[in-house]
């Protein structure tokens, strides 16, 4: 997303006032040494609920090989060679995963975004927030700008259970008909259509 970026590998003690920036390469395989330094020294599972565990690492591994981007100095062949490399890592972290027998995809897909079922087996790695001003302030408010402004159709009036409605976001239109709606459950899911 960056590019080349500043890379600091060791602490900062001192003030710094020059900065260079790093080849994509080099930011990459920083991200994965840690990566990996976290596989290999997380336990499977914590203690408490939010933090990162061996399999979120691997995840994020997985997930890392997908999208690493090439220094643009390098020939389509050199490119291609080493995606297809990190495609197979991908697949052998994303395999750690599914195999580890801690993950399991749920029966419904809607079960996943139930505010009551916040903890289940499809989650990998679940970051906790609080409503404390120190730490996070008043959060991420970006879910109540997806909302039409339904309150200003005839006879329908503005409720706690339909939402703010903001309109500030919405999806595309092709977005919307990349469904089939009459076999994907993902659709109705995920948008509503009635208030």
């Amino acid at each position: 997303m960056f590019g080349p970026i500043t890379l600091s590998l060791q602490p900062t003690t001192a003030p710094n006032t020059e900065a260079t920036r790093a080849p994509v390469d080099s930011v990459y395989e920083a991200i994965i040494s840690d990566l990996q330094y976290a596989e290999a020294n997380l336990p499977t599972a914590q203690k408490d609920y939010g933090r990162a565990t061996k399999g979120a690492a691997q995840h994020l591994l997985a997930k890392v090989y997908l999208t690493r981007i090439r220094d643009a100095d390098s020939t389509a062949d050199e490119i291609a060679k080493r995606q297809a490399g990190d495609f197979a890592n991908a697949a052998d972290y994303a395999l750690r995963v599914i195999n580890s027998g801690q993950f399991t995809l749920l029966p419904r897909f809607k079960d996943v975004f139930d505010f009551a079922n916040e903890r289940n087996q499809e989650i990998i790695w679940s970051i906790q927030f609080t409503t404390d001003p120190l730490t996070t302030g008043t959060g991420n408010r970006g879910h109540l700008y997806f909302l039409m402004e339904y309150d200003v159709l005839p006879g329908m009036l503005r409720d706690v259970a339909n939402g703010r409605p903001f309109k500030r976001f919405r999806p595309t239109w092709y977005l919307l008909n990349l469904y089939d709606r009459s076999k994907d459950a993902r659709y109705d899911a995920q948008f509503t259509r009635a208030w």
